[in-house]
């Protein structure tokens, strides 16, 4: 298999700004939603209901926005839909047979928007909730981002079960969502809607009970209270001079040298980057260059900073950019569909558990707030993905980042955490509610406040934590059997910034390592 286009799709971490949602709006009357089937064809628009699974509607597949409801240019990741006021969304769905649904939201509100009134409506049924302020593990502020938005969002979202039943009949038909009485101008940035078949709730159930069964053990990662993150790639930048072509730098690596730096942290593991904000692999893995020839390298340059860190007693694990992966397979003639695409994510986990076995530890996996989002075709067999990534070690632990929002699957060990906020005090060793509820508490920070150092000939930025400060924020998770990974800046031919490096020692020390 080749692929004719080498498009680059990506989501570069250092802005969580994007694009408006593509929606259709009109300043039509209200739409009242039918139960009237098949009058209308089947446009791109119209989300299929799965009848023995989880059903997500977003905001990008709304048919009709009214009042003061809109994606607003600059949401994070386009991902939100803030309501305002009164307002309404309708989806257009199709369903393969009658049934009768229960209804959650995810959403974000803060404390004026309580008591918020709202009702969604389909067919001949409804349901009607209130809105209460959401929380979570952060702090109840919102986060400023570094391009101006209409305003802050928010870090908590909690997935919410409504109360009452929502009947689809066969085909064709509409659910609106419309709020009638905000308390404030704030009502909340919803993510999603979720509709569960209640005929295949027990089975539903059972597969998350199984989920969490499975799940290998991570304390490992408790023990090694913090590891260290490496954002290497093609556009990590020398400290002096001109950057070296990807492959020469992968060639050029010194794994000894790397080692020793990351010793000196004294951190338990290393999660380095297979691929972020690009699709060419530090390794030669064949399912991946068979798509994409010339994408892989002739240096196992993973598999050989995992021989040097095993040898010192560090786990390695691995980023993995999964909505990289299965967007550049799309890309290609051989690729049709989401389903192939996610096809080719589990063969190149099956090829890399087969090749590194127990040496690679573990899974830092990106994207997963985008992937069921932007490829709905792909049927999410997350236990199958999660059966992939224990090939050649089932004790491997992974994680599947879904940012801010509730996980969408209880097939992971580990809650991605990737906020670079304010935590609150941690309370124990698992989450016990809201986004990450049931995993193993893990956080991941910026140490200089950048993932990546791609600023040509210049110095490493500087840490953004003073010594106590940075003690102090891991020993407030660690004390509670909670894991940290920091994000350090490296450059080009794996080196790291003195200040952090002095920083880490600090640490180091401090931990009694």
């Amino acid at each position: 298999m080749n692929c004719n286009c080498m498009k680059e799709l990506s989501r570069s971490k250092e802005s969580i700004g994007g694009l408006c949602l593509a929606v259709l709006m009109t300043a039509a009357m209200l739409f009242i939603p039918t139960s009237k089937a098949a009058e209308e064809p089947d446009t791109g628009s119209v989300v299929r209901v799965k009848p023995a699974a989880i059903t997500l509607l977003y905001g990008q597949t709304a048919t009709r926005m009214e009042g003061a409801v809109a994606s607003k240019k600059g949401l994070p990741r386009n991902m939100l839909i803030r309501w305002v006021g009164q307002g309404s969304m309708t989806w257009q769905v199709r369903t393969s047979e009658p049934g009768d649904y229960e209804v959650a939201l995810c959403y974000g509100a803060i404390a004026t928007a309580e008591g918020a009134k709202f009702e969604i409506v389909s067919a001949d049924s409804e349901i009607k909730g209130t809105v209460h302020k959401t929380s979570g593990i952060y702090k109840d502020q919102p986060i400023s981002n570094e391009k101006p938005i209409d305003k802050d969002y928010l870090q908590n979202y909690e997935r919410v079960h409504l109360k009452g039943v929502l009947h689809l009949p066969a085909g064709l038909s509409t659910i609106m969502m419309r709020v009638t009485e905000p308390e404030s101008g704030d009502v909340m940035d919803l993510r999603s809607m979720e509709l569960t078949p209640v005929a295949a709730k027990e089975k539903i159930a059972a597969d998350k009970e199984r989920a969490k069964k499975s799940r290998a053990s991570t304390d490992w990662m408790v023990k090694a209270k913090y590891g260290v993150m490496f954002h290497w790639e093609p556009n990590s930048q020398p400290r002096h001079g001109q950057k070296k072509p990807y492959a020469e730098a992968v060639r050029d690596f010194d794994v000894n040298a790397f080692a020793d730096m990351v010793e000196d942290t004294g951190a338990g593991y290393v999660i380095f980057t297979l691929n972020h904000g690009h699709s060419q692999w530090p390794a030669p893995i064949k399912s991946w260059e068979k798509i994409h020839p010339g994408w892989t390298t002739e240096r196992d340059l993973v598999g050989d900073i995992a021989d040097v860190l095993n040898q010192r007693g560090i786990k390695m694990m691995l980023y993995i950019a999964s909505h990289i992966v299965v967007e550049n397979a799309l890309t290609c003639d051989s690729i049709s569909s989401g389903e192939e695409a996610i096809d080719v994510h589990v063969e190149t986990l099956q090829e890399m558990g087969l090749r590194y076995g127990t040496k690679l530890a573990g899974y830092w996996f990106d994207g997963w707030d985008i992937i069921p989002q932007h490829t709905p075709d792909a049927p999410m067999s997350f236990e199958r993905l999660f059966n992939a990534c224990k090939t050649g070690n089932p004790e491997r632990v992974i994680s599947s980042n879904y940012w801010l929002f509730p996980d969408a699957t209880g097939w992971q060990e580990y809650w991605a955490g990737e906020i670079d906020g304010p935590l609150k005090p941690a309370t124990g060793r698992y989450i016990q509610y809201s986004a990450g509820e049931g995993l193993q508490l893990h956080t991941l920070i910026m140490l200089e406040g950048i993932w990546v150092h791609g600023r040509p000939d210049s110095e490493m930025e500087s840490p953004k934590f003073t010594e106590q400060e940075l003690i102090d924020f891991v020993r407030g998770i660690t004390d509670k059997q909670g894991v940290v990974t920091l994000n350090l800046g490296i450059f080009q031919d794996g080196t790291i910034g003195e200040k952090s490096r002095e920083l880490m020692r600090a640490l180091r020390r401090a931990s009694g390592k």
